[in-house]
């Protein structure tokens, strides 16, 4: 978790090799977009940087994030979503 007040963090990272989530956009919250996201991160081992800005949108992360799998969001943030058990069902033809 990284909070920063000042917004530079987020400049750095949208310009980094990273899977970049903007909360702000709709498309990214939509559970197609948000399962690539997180599978290649998993995949290439690219960080996953969810960005909420000012505002509190954990609500609405955790809800796209359960519209690409059920308890996902849980495993996600244990960690466990590293399993192959876990994120294998997540893969979709």
């Amino acid at each position: 978790v990284l909070i920063d007040v000042s917004g530079k963090a987020a400049v750095f990272y949208r310009y980094r090799d990273v899977n970049y989530v903007d909360t702000f956009r709709p498309k990214d919250l939509e559970p197609e977009p948000l399962r690539k996201a997180l599978l290649g991160a998993l995949r290439y081992g690219k960080p996953l940087v969810v960005d909420l800005r000012d505002a509190c949108m954990w609500h609405f992360v955790e809800e796209a994030v359960e519209g690409a799998g059920k308890g996902l969001w849980a495993k996600l943030l244990s960690g466990e979503v590293r399993q192959q058990a876990v994120w294998e069902p997540v893969i979709r033809p």
